[in-house]
């Protein structure tokens, strides 16, 4: 029975974080960059729900604009918007970083975007056509260099915008936990480093799933490997979707998404067949009904 137990608490570890009750965005923060640290961007942005070529203007007004947090879409904020909003916030730098590029780390948005640096485009991810419908969508993880060049000199302000579209009421934000502001050299190597270990690991993963797929190939028997070999083969596709380093094979969101999401759908499945055979478990009415509904 606690076998049992832990199979129904593990879909748990799944759940969206759409399931929380949305927590209420705090004030609008301008950030201030200085060398050796890197400043999390995901909170206290300006927000507003109409789409204007000069909202992108570093001298534009948003005091009035709701202030809203990056981390997760608008409508968990109860926005019930589709179409082309902004995002807007200021920073500025220490004048030991003047004349010095700055960093922008911005994992994922959906689902599409442009982005803004004192009014100069600076960065399109996925495309937004005239009419401000989504025409191809794209969830990379991106770094920017911010050019110097572009940077107002301390201690004035800088302004970034964010153009974004949102497909079908679904987008507009999931920035997750890595989106950074900071010195160059810094934002570039946690990019780089994040890149390599998270291949690193999916490729780990799948080479772990082929190791045990062979052991299944060679004694049928073993059911628990073949069931460990999907598991881990599944992890390895996930860890990849997660960051987006599909984006680095293949253009294509749907494929990215099944890697991500149906890698998910498919991991407590693969655990309960798992635990079956491993743990020599017999299939009685109600283990099968369960198998049934993760299957399904």
């Amino acid at each position: 029975m606690k076998l049992i137990k832990t199979y129904l608490l593990i879909p748990m570890l799944f759940l969206p974080l759409s399931a929380e009750t949305p927590a209420t965005p705090g004030p609008a923060t301008m950030v201030h960059a200085v060398p050796g640290k890197l400043i999390d961007m995901n909170h206290g942005w300006r927000f507003d729900a109409t789409d204007s070529e000069k909202y992108a203007s570093a001298e534009f007004d948003d005091s009035k604009w709701k202030v809203l947090s990056l981390e997760r879409e608008w409508r968990f904020y109860g926005v019930e918007y589709d179409g082309v909003a902004w995002y807007r916030k200021s920073f500025t730098f220490a004048p030991e970083l003047a004349g010095k590029n700055l960093g922008l780390a911005l994992p994922a948005l959906t689902a599409a975007y442009q982005l803004f640096l004192n009014g100069q485009l600076i960065g399109t991810v996925g495309k937004i056509g005239a009419t401000g419908k989504v025409e191809h969508v794209r969830e990379d993880v991106q770094y920017y260099e911010l050019s110097s060049s572009l940077l107002a000199p301390a201690p004035k302000q800088n302004v970034l915008a964010l153009r974004i579209a949102s497909l079908g009421g679904i987008g507009g934000g999931f920035a997750g936990l890595d989106f950074f502001l900071g010195p160059n050299d810094l934002i570039y190597e946690r990019h780089f480093v994040t890149f390599v270990v998270f291949a690193l690991m999916a490729g780990a993963f799948f080479v772990i799933g082929l190791y045990y797929l062979i052991l299944y190939f060679a004694r049928r028997d073993a059911d628990a490997a073949l069931w460990f070999a999907l598991l881990a083969i599944c992890q390895g596709a996930f860890t990849l979707g997660m960051k987006a380093i599909v984006y680095k094979f293949i253009d294509n969101y749907i494929v990215n998404m099944i890697f991500m999401h149906a890698t998910v759908i498919l991991f407590p499945t693969l655990l309960l067949h798992f635990g079956h055979s491993f743990f020599s478990v017999k299939k009685d009415w109600f283990l099968r009904t369960i198998d049934i509904a993760c299957g399904f």
